[in-house]
């Protein structure tokens, strides 16, 4: 198992017992659920945003590349479709399982690339290029995130010049066909140069130019000396043998050890949503479980930094995850006070993740981000935790993650579940 970060960024509390009992309404009759959208695959599978990008994914894989091959293509596209919350000017997390900050995103691809892609860096950019250059249908999700956004867009030239329609004079509706010409040569640039391209080559002084339009004070030693670096996941074992591999501060992959340990206690079965009764009880103790998990994430931060290596420790414990669940009481909920929270962390959006395991059965989870819709600013306590859960005899069993800003890791932990 590894684990790569390029940082180049960066309380589901009562949401979660509403979406809980909205799920049971339907559940009960009040109205039909939503469609099931899962699928079987015979040999690999990709799980994007998009199902134009998920295509770029499959097709890498049906040319003979690996998860890690198809992953980076496929973020590569998603940078296009999901333009409000990732890019190659963002940063991401990504666990990979064998069988504002200096943007990190380019640098990652390119590690994990060098380390364990088969095909050649020029094809997995050659989807987004063309994609770049010929135009994509602008999807629901994008252009939701342009009218919340749309007087930032209007007033920021750059943003303007990009995601306003020049046929129409508004900003582009879902349907209509975007094209990134500029973004096209960048990543032409990039594919015929690596990485180093990004950070001290030819486009080195229009990023640094561009930064300091907007007042960044990132300097091109800043871009020189960035690295993306390699750890050692995270992993514990649940119930049934079962290993989840997630990444380490300052992701939050021990915050979601933390929430499936304290559950995995309670050896929940189908029986546990049964009836009314057991359902709330059932959906109470997961809730509680985010409660206690968000306030120690407010402790955990970049290891570089803080020395968070005790908080880590007790977050993968099975004995720590024992005793927390003994202050969880199955009749009543507590002020905020009583989970123990260090502060109060303002909720936050823009994301993507996606999925990708190939016909070896290696897998790559990767969540990545521009930290909020359309911006990559101030670092924040990252959420992201993108997870391979594996079998006692080393198949893969699930690969989870989420977008979603501050629900990302209760939505990964209750996909877990």
């Amino acid at each position: 198992s590894h684990f790569i970060l390029a940082a180049g960024i960066t309380l589901l509390l009562a949401a979660s017992l509403i979406v809980g009992i909205v799920f049971v309404a339907k559940e009960h009759g009040s109205s039909e659920p939503s469609e099931d959208v899962s699928a079987v695959f015979k040999n690999a599978a990709v799980a994007a945003d998009s199902t134009l990008c998920s295509e770029v994914g499959k097709n890498i894989l049906l040319k003979g590349g690996n998860a890690v091959d198809a992953a980076i293509a496929t973020l590569l596209c998603s940078g296009l479709t999901s333009a409000q919350s990732m890019g190659i000017g963002g940063g991401f997390f990504m666990t990979i399982y064998n069988n504002i900050g200096v943007p990190g995103e380019i640098k990652g691809y390119w590690l994990a690339h060098q380390k364990y892609g088969s095909l050649p860096w020029k094809d997995l950019f050659e989807p987004a290029i063309n994609m770049s250059q010929q135009g994509f249908p602008v999807p629901k999700s994008l252009h939701d995130a342009l009218l919340s956004d749309e007087k930032t867009v209007l007033e920021e030239p750059s943003l303007k010049a990009v995601f306003v329609n020049p046929k129409t004079g508004y900003i582009f509706k879902e349907g209509e066909t975007m094209t990134r010409p500029q973004l096209a040569v960048t990543l032409k640039i990039i594919s015929d140069n690596g990485s180093d391209a990004f950070y001290s080559g030819s486009l080195a002084d229009s990023i640094l130019q561009d930064l300091k339009e907007i007042g960044s004070i990132i300097t091109r030693l800043d871009l020189q000396n960035y690295e993306a670096w390699e750890k050692k996941p995270l992993e514990i074992v649940l119930n049934g043998g079962i290993k989840l591999v997630s990444p380490p501060p300052p992701a939050s992959g021990a915050v979601l050890s933390f929430i499936l340990n304290i559950l995995d206690g309670y050896n929940f079965t189908a029986g546990d949503l049964e009836t009314d009764t057991f359902t709330t009880l059932t959906y109470h103790r997961i809730v509680e479980a985010f409660k206690f998990a968000y306030a120690k994430r407010t402790d955990l931060g970049d290891e570089k930094f803080e020395n968070v290596t005790e908080l880590v420790r007790n977050l993968t414990s099975k004995a720590y995850a024992d005793s927390i669940r003994t202050l969880i009481t199955d009749n009543a909920t507590h002020g905020y006070e009583y989970y123990g929270p260090t502060f109060y962390d303002r909720d936050t959006t823009g994301t993507s993740h996606l999925s990708v395991v190939d016909q070896q059965g290696n897998a790559v989870s990767v969540t990545s981000t521009i930290n909020g819709r359309f911006e990559n600013k101030c670092l924040r306590r990252i959420l992201m935790c993108p997870a391979v859960l594996v079998n006692t005899d080393g198949s893969v069993n699930m690969i989870v993650g989420a977008a979603g800003g501050s629900k990302i890791t209760t939505a990964t932990a209750w996909v877990s579940v």
